[in-house]
């Protein structure tokens, strides 16, 4: 602060050194005293004898307004001063105009005719009290006010430039004895805090004097010691005052091992091998101990924490160990003083000055420039011009620097320059101070980093506030809004503005018995209520139902006391709708997986974990879902050993779309194929975590298939059979021709009959190559247009003069059964042959039943065979009841010379004859045969219409009622075709190209589906187990059943499955529509 223009100060050399005697002396009784309530009046003295003023007061801030702290009043000769125990404003008690110009301005006033001049005359205070004389200084430390001192005395032009000069000097210094005693006094609030603090620890607390007698003890301390007595003990006393005893011996605790006297000697240390006797009680302690310092290095206290570990000891169990260590710390001003000769150039420091610069006061006082070079190099310039200005200037300066030590750490330093002027008015001498400020630095720069780390982080509080998606608020306990984001303002269909001050009842109304309680627990408990779900409307879209998810979190002031609950607000409705959606969907998951025969599975990525399998595994493998649930591997005990390697290459899964057959053999030894295709489940990211797939049983599948191969085969076997058949009429035929030119050479007897043998066995040979021949082409005979029924009556009277009595024979033959065009004696040999091998099946007798109907092949039939054509046909089955085919033999039973027959009973050109003879005839055989059951061939005769036939007369089809039909078949010409005709005749259709796919529309539209028609011959999932699968979600429903090879046994399997009708494919739209009608209205 620039001194008064008033400031007169002498310049010789004795009244200068009697100056700066004074100061110094006054700066330290200013500094001596650290208590404020002592020091503020010290203060007030110091300034009232060294001005000679009557009155003097000490003001300071408080909250905003000036107050008096200090006063002191001149009584005689004495001055009495007085500490206020309340502050006082300082209004009617000083001029206020002169308190505010100088704590504004931090400018020192000094007037000696206080009513008559300067701008200050117009004030209350000084027209009232007639003042003549006034003083007023700022006390400012580090550019902050600290306070004022206002001195006044009654007669005029009573305070000199050099009083005005003395006091600002001082003030310096008194402003740093206030800061240091404001910090003293939070030292000893501290300490108290401290106090109360030892006091609560569960642990014992002792402090010990230098002879070892405790000076201090908090609570538990006192407790563990048991007698207050044993506090005057000294250090060789305690062993025996306290009772205490080496660990696990009857020795007393050696004195010299003694904590209390090891940190008394300077050592900081943990024993925990002392036990203390108290009556009948053995106590273990653990005592932590060290020295306490005081400025000096000296120790003046030991500091013992004493802990009872008698429970820890019996438990041998470690408990870690307690250390305690108090600092105490004073802050002191460290205040350096230093003169500069302008003319000499020479510098002189004070000793604190060395200790500031961080070098030995011993040592000889730096030059200018030496000094120069310990200034931070960012600093010296600053520091040659400040110097330059006061020399050529004369004016005061303050300003801070660096400095660096020798151990090159640096340091802040406070500096203030004053000048020393000739009798010309020459600067010839600079003097002034410098204080090491580094800690309040550092504070400062701590404090700044701290304040901008929070402004930033209120900022980013404030940024989320007002963009999160979630709605947050503040409610009081008088439950208002204090503070709403723009989200649940939203939320609640207000502005925040119209919400703030607002009651919850006032803004949501609907929902305020609702939220109230839960308010009013937050308040009442100081306790959270967490992820509350609330359903009902807000003012935002009245009438809308939403759903919303809350947390309500208490809002505590500094004394613990709920003030608020702070609430954050989500709306949940898509989410809800979003979980009621997915249970919807998974229970029409858990329906299709559930119903279906295919068995659907999911496993874990990277291990073989089973995390899902439906029911359809105990219906396909014949054991228990659980099982692999259980056990994982046991999956492998199903598969045919021949198929178990190739299963175990893909099993766990490392192929998420492999698609592979293989074999398993259920409990009860029956083999089935399955096909086992897999798919990756992604999660949200679309990364893979899961394996997904589905194994159906394609058994079926692989009979047609065997069908197939074996065709070939026979084809293969027949073009073969057909070439040696050439080539033996071939060599026959001249042979032939020679034994007729030789009979009339060779008369004689013997030759004659050697001839006849020979043509016989010819004879036969040629019979034989006409058995090959009608296998691989058939014989060419007379076709005309017959009548199957005919045959089959020849073929009865037969079977029923010459088989045995055991065999059951029976018939059904439709009555309006279509002509062929067939060689007649042709067709008996084939019903012959098939039915001589029944008989032959069923030695021990059995049923044999000869079956014709017509029948229409579509094109998914004719598909399924390889010499069948869309058509026509008549379809003759023979049956019989016994021992069946081997799978194995079953693809070779056409093959000539192949039969199972024993030697001389059979040639094996039986059923490659029949075999022959109707593919001559443009039809086909299917054979179906289960071990142990029997077998049934199917002979297919292409039928024809002869001009006798009746017309068809015209009738009127029945039509729908609007029903809701589902069509399922494989063909899509068919499911087209229908579902056109179908429409046209008042039906509703949806389609479905095999089972899978019909049990999960069936599912959807469960509730309108009137009928359910059906094909039963379908890849992936065949119409039997499709038909099982949906009476079990519906056992009720109405299903018709259709196929192009039915059979009785077929027919009597669909009706114990429930299926109310069957039509056999060819079907007219008559029968369509009129099965339709009949099984809609419950007439079948």
């Amino acid at each position: 602060m620039p001194p008064s223009k008033a400031m007169n100060l002498t310049s010789s050399n004795q009244e200068l050194t009697l100056d700066l005697t004074t100061l110094v002396q006054l700066s330290q009784a200013i500094a001596a005293e650290i208590v404020l309530s002592r020091l503020l009046p010290a203060l007030i003295q110091i300034f009232m004898e060294n001005t000679g003023a009557h009155i003097g007061f000490l003001v300071m801030d408080k909250a905003g307004e000036w107050v008096i702290e200090a006063a002191g009043e001149l009584h005689s000769t004495e001055i009495r001063t007085t500490s206020l125990l309340q502050s006082i404003p300082i209004v009617h008690h000083l001029p206020h105009s002169i308190i505010n110009y100088v704590g504004v301005k931090q400018t020192s006033v000094n007037l000696n005719h206080a009513t008559q001049t300067g701008e200050f005359t117009t004030d209350p205070y000084i027209q009232a009290h007639q003042s003549q004389s006034i003083l007023c200084v700022p006390l400012v430390y580090d550019r902050q006010l600290k306070g004022i001192v206002y001195l006044e005395n009654q007669q005029s032009g009573h305070f000199s430039a050099y009083h005005l000069a003395l006091i600002e000097i001082l003030s310096g210094q008194a402003a740093i004895a206030i800061t240091n005693a404001q910090v003293y006094t939070q030292v000893k609030e501290r300490e108290s805090q401290l106090a109360q603090l030892l006091d609560g620890l569960p642990v014992g607390v002792a402090m010990h004097d230098t002879t070892g007698k405790m000076i201090y003890a908090n609570s538990v301390a006192m407790q563990i010691a048991g007698d207050e007595s044993v506090r005057e003990a000294t250090s060789e006393e305690i062993s025996q005052a306290y009772k205490l005893y080496r660990a696990g011996t009857q020795a007393p605790y050696p004195t010299s091992q003694l904590p209390v006297v090891r940190a008394l000697a300077g050592e900081t240390l943990t024993i925990d091998d002392m036990e203390l006797y108290q009556g009948d009680r053995v106590i273990s302690l653990e005592v932590v101990s060290t020295p306490i310092y005081n400025e000096q290095g000296q120790i003046v206290y030991a500091l013992c924490a004493v802990q009872d570990i008698t429970q820890r000891k019996q438990a041998e169990v470690a408990l870690k160990r307690s250390e305690a260590s108090l600092r105490f710390a004073q802050r002191v001003a460290r205040l350096g003083s230093w003169e500069f000769d302008v003319l000499s150039r020479k510098i002189t420091w004070s000793e604190e000055l060395f200790r500031i610069f961080g070098l030995d006061p011993t040592q000889p006082e730096p030059t200018y420039e030496e000094m120069l070079q310990l200034v931070h190099p960012d600093d010296r310039a600053l520091m040659i011009d400040m110097t330059e200005r006061m020399i050529q200037t004369g004016i005061s300066v303050d300003f801070d620097y660096r400095i660096i030590h020798p151990d090159q750490t640096i340091r802040f330093v406070e500096g203030r320059g004053e000048t020393i002027c000739n009798s010309q008015g020459q600067v010839i001498k600079l003097i002034g101070s410098g204080l090491d400020v580094t800690e309040r630095k550092l504070a400062e720069v701590a404090l700044r980093q701290s304040q901008e780390i929070a402004q930033q982080q209120l900022t980013e509080i404030e940024a989320i506030y007002a963009t999160t998606p979630i709605g947050m608020c503040v409610v009081d306990t008088n439950l208002r809004y204090v503070r709403i984001n723009e989200r649940l303002a939203e939320i609640n269909g207000l502005p925040v503005k119209a919400q703030i001050g607002r009651r919850i009842r006032e803004v949501l109304p609907e929902l305020a018995d609702e939220l109230e309680p839960i308010y009013l627990q937050v308040i009442k408990s100081g306790l959270p209520v967490l992820d509350v779900e609330t359903h009902g409307t807000t003012p935002a879209q009245p009438g809308v139902e939403k759903d919303w998810l809350s947390s309500y979190y208490p809002l505590k002031g500094s004394d613990g006391q709920v003030v608020g609950v702070n609430v954050t607000v989500q709306d949940i409705t898509e989410r809800k709708q979003a979980e009621i959606a997915l249970k919807e969907s998974e229970e029409r998951f858990r329906q299709l997986a559930e119903n279906i025969d295919a068995v659907l599975w999911i496993a874990a990525k990277g291990h073989f974990q089973i995390i899902y399998v439906s029911h359809a595994y105990t219906r396909i493998w014949g054991r228990n879902v659980q099982d692999v649930y259980d056990n994982p591997h046991s999956f492998f005990d199903a598969i045919y050993p021949e198929d178990l390697e190739k299963v175990r290459s893909i099993v766990p899964v490392t192929n998420p779309h492999y698609d592979v057959e293989y074999r398993i053999v259920r409990p009860d030894g029956e083999i089935r194929w399955l096909r086992d295709r897999s798919f990756p489940i992604r999660n949200a990211q679309g990364e893979i975590y899961r394996y997904g797939g589905i194994a159906e049983d394609i058994t079926e599948k692989k009979q047609i298939e065997a069908q197939f191969l074996r065709a070939q085969r026979l084809e293969s076997v027949g073009t073969l059979a057909s070439g040696i058949a050439h080539n033996l009429n071939n060599i026959l035929s001249p042979i032939l021709l020679s034994l007729e030119l030789l009979e009339r050479k060779l008369p004689d007897q013997k030759s004659q009959q050697l001839l006849k043998m020979l043509e016989s066995n010819v004879k036969r040979g040629s019979a034989l190559v006409k058995q090959v021949l009608s296998f691989s082409r058939g014989v060419s005979g007379k076709h005309t247009i017959i009548n199957i029924k005919h045959i089959v009556s020849e073929i009865q009277y037969i079977i029923q003069e010459t088989f045995p009595k055991s065999i059951k024979l029976s018939t059904n033959l439709a009555p309006d059964l279509w002509n062929i065009c067939a060689d007649g004696n042709q067709l008996h040999q084939v019903l012959m042959n098939l039915c001589i091998n029944a008989r032959d099946a069923m030695p021990h007798g059995g049923s044999l039943s000869i079956y014709a109907t017509n029948l229409f092949i579509d094109e998914t039939s004719a598909r399924r065979y390889l010499d069948a054509q869309v058509g026509e046909y008549v379809m003759v089955s023979v049956a019989d009841t016994g021992s069946g085919i081997a799978p194995e033999i079953l693809e070779r039973i056409f093959e000539p010379f192949f039969t199972t027959k024993e030697v001389g009973q059979g040639t094996g050109l039986g059923l490659s004859t029949v075999m022959g003879i109707i593919k001559h005839h443009g039809g086909f055989v299917n054979v179906e045969s289960t071990l142990g059951k029997g077998s049934q061939f199917q002979v297919y005769l292409p039928a024809v219409t002869d001009g006798q036939q009746q017309p068809v007369r015209e009738i009127e089809l029945p039509k729908g009622q609007g029903e809701l039909i589902l069509l399922v078949d494989d063909e899509k010409s068919i499911r087209e075709t229908a579902k056109v005709l179908l429409s046209n005749y008042n039906y509703k259709v949806l389609t479905a190209n095999n089972g899978i796919e019909a049990i999960a529309l069936y599912v959807e539209h469960k509730a309108e589906i009137s009928l359910v028609f059906i094909d039963m011959t379908m890849p992936d999932m065949d119409g039997l187990t499709t038909i099982r699968t949906l009476h079990r979600i519906n056992p009720h429903l109405k299903v018709i059943a259709s196929s192009g090879l039915p059979s009785n046994e077929t027919i009597a399997e669909f009706s114990s499955l429930g299926v109310k009708a069957f039509l056999s494919k060819p079907y007219t739209l008559n029968e369509l529509l009129k099965t339709f009608s009949l099984v809609l209205t419950g007439t079948v």
